[in-house]
């Protein structure tokens, strides 16, 4: 929402948030959609399917000069690439990055300002977060230049599947709170007419308010359902549960920010007739990668460098840089997402090397004692930097452990906002402990879960992901 609304958003009667909301989508298209954005998204387009050799002369290029810029302009590169001994001119191409350390994300919160380019003016970065779906949320510096980027290579991916943002009706699912946490009845959405999208609330989807936004999706029709796969999923059990239908045909479901799984794709199938489509992408701009028409997920490779890094267990560490974002080079980052690889070639004939799986992004449920299931509880971490790392812990309905590991300025201001954040959520009748640790809980093969979910009596139809 852009500053000036932002303010006064939440004191504003619901007329008056539709207005607002059509304001910010008319700054949206105007700031970030306009002329720069087409040439942009048709450059990606075209090289959609250029050779393999090409596509990775152009990477290696891009990657190139963006290393040069990254010493030239940061102290944190400037220092690393002294220390150790190491000349951006051996820096050629992908394979050359590994002569560098990986960047973690807890390098980033300590070194913030020195991983801030000297070039780019403070008025031009563009302060934005990440929820931090893993429990370590981060602030992040980009440019207008390098939101555009990012919304243009999603803009292919939508390209690739007949999808035209802007021009047809899209429900959304998100985590932003277009709506009132308060607000107790519908409606539980609203409406950019600017962009044509309907942005569903995701913090009122209880099992009682989904006929609400049922019946609005039957009244507007939008051809296209988009956002997080845990929300969707939940509207999809409610129609297959019900023996229902929306009773019109929904030509596209996009699913974003979140792992996928073979029951939410199958549910979506049954419920709404068609097959979901995913893809990938970060805040930090380091990996983007995109489902093509055949199913399979294709690395971006013209967005980001990205490397597989190989695991004891056969899965890869996802280790990204972006050249897209001058105003915060990140070399090397390590994204904590595992993928396992597909060495088959596509017969779609894109040139992007193929994955076959994406862990980390697994969403789950916070259960109430009437059985209510919440999901998307990692926006409660949005803003709070100051938390290194939290993972939920239930054993039981209605009650739950947060383990958190603090940062070294965690205070008690940040546990009461996140008390408060996390009652809105859950509401006041369940039982919430924290537990400050030094350390998380890790699967067997070390990934740092959100979630750790002991509760067994699930019912498959109730359920839009595996309890682990």
């Amino acid at each position: 929402m852009i500053k000036w609304v932002t303010p006064f958003y939440s004191y504003l009667p619901v007329f008056a948030q539709h207005f607002a909301c059509n304001i910010h989508g008319a700054y949206m298209n105007h700031r970030f959609f306009g002329t720069a954005y087409r040439d942009i998204l048709d450059g990606y387009i075209r090289r959609s399917f250029i050779s393999k050799k090409n596509l990775r002369e152009y990477r290696d290029n891009k990657l190139k000069d963006f290393v040069e810029y990254a010493v030239k302009t940061t102290p944190y590169y400037r220092k690393l690439f002294a220390d150790y001994g190491i000349s951006t001119k051996q820096v050629q191409g992908l394979k050359d990055l590994i002569k560098l350390p990986l960047l973690k994300k807890r390098n980033v919160k300590e070194d913030f300002e020195n991983l801030l380019a000297e070039g780019v003016p403070r008025k031009e970065k563009i302060l934005i977060n990440t929820s931090g779906t893993t429990g370590m949320p981060l602030n992040i510096y980009t440019t207008e230049g390098g939101l555009t980027q990012m919304y243009a290579v999603w803009g292919r991916y939508y390209h690739w599947h007949g999808i035209s943002p802007g021009e047809e009706w899209c429900a959304v699912f998100g985590a932003r709170p277009w709506v009132d946490l308060s607000q107790k009845k519908p409606p539980f959405w609203r409406y950019n007419h600017f962009g044509r999208q309907i942005m569903f609330s995701a913090f009122h989807m209880t099992h009682e308010n989904i006929k609400y936004y049922i019946s609005e999706i039957r009244r507007k029709q939008p051809p296209w359902i988009q956002g997080f796969p845990s929300l969707i999923v939940l509207l999809a059990n409610y129609l297959i549960e019900n023996r229902q239908s929306l009773g019109y045909p929904v030509r596209h479901v996009t699913f974003g920010a979140e792992n996928v799984s073979s029951y939410q794709i199958e549910a979506v199938k049954e419920a709404f007739g068609v097959r979901p489509r995913q893809h990938y992408g970060l805040v930090e701009a380091v990996a983007n990668i995109s489902e093509c028409e055949l199913g399979k997920l294709h690395v971006d490779e013209d967005f980001g460098a990205v490397e597989f890094v190989p695991r004891e267990d056969g899965t890869y560490s996802l280790v990204g840089t972006n050249f897209t974002n001058p105003a915060m080079p990140l070399i090397r980052y390590d994204t904590n997402d595992f993928v396992t690889l597909d060495e088959t070639e596509c017969e779609c004939g894109r040139p992007g090397r193929v994955v076959k799986e994406i862990d980390g992004r697994l969403e789950d449920y916070i259960v109430k004692a009437d059985g209510t299931k919440i999901a998307q509880m990692d926006s409660i971490f949005k803003g709070l930097t100051n938390i290194s790392a939290a993972q939920f812990y239930q054993d039981r309905p209605g009650a739950f452990t947060l383990r958190i590991v603090r940062g070294k300025n965690y205070s008690k201001s940040d546990e009461r906002k996140l008390l408060v954040r996390i009652a809105v959520r859950v509401g006041p009748e369940t039982e919430v402990e924290l537990d400050y640790v030094d350390d998380l809980e890790r699967s067997p093969g070390g990934k740092v879960r959100l979630f750790i979910s002991k509760l067994t009596s699930v019912s498959p139809g109730n359920d839009t992901s595996p309890m682990h």
